[in-house]
């Protein structure tokens, strides 16, 4: 299963969220929890307007149960600031 999203947060926060997470750990891709493969990406720069906001790409591949778990963790970390 893939889950592919674009989240109005920065890439710096998404980092240091599956950083501080303890069973997970960071490679030269991305991150790995379990079977699973996270990376975080900032899509191409948009129009800068009165509201811009910084963008993160998360893409969370794995076994669909294992990638359920690990999005709604980061979904309800991040809930209040928007998908």
């Amino acid at each position: 299963m893939i889950i592919e999203e674009n989240w109005a947060i920065s890439i710096e926060r998404a980092r240091r969220f599956w950083e501080s997470q303890p069973d997970v750990t960071k490679d030269a891709d991305g991150y790995c929890l379990g079977s699973c493969r996270i990376t975080l990406s900032e899509p191409a720069p948009g129009p800068k307007g009165l509201f811009s906001l910084p963008r993160t790409l998360l893409r969370i591949e794995g076994p669909e149960a294992e990638v359920s778990s690990i999005h709604h963790r980061f979904w309800i970390r991040f809930l209040s600031a928007g998908g």
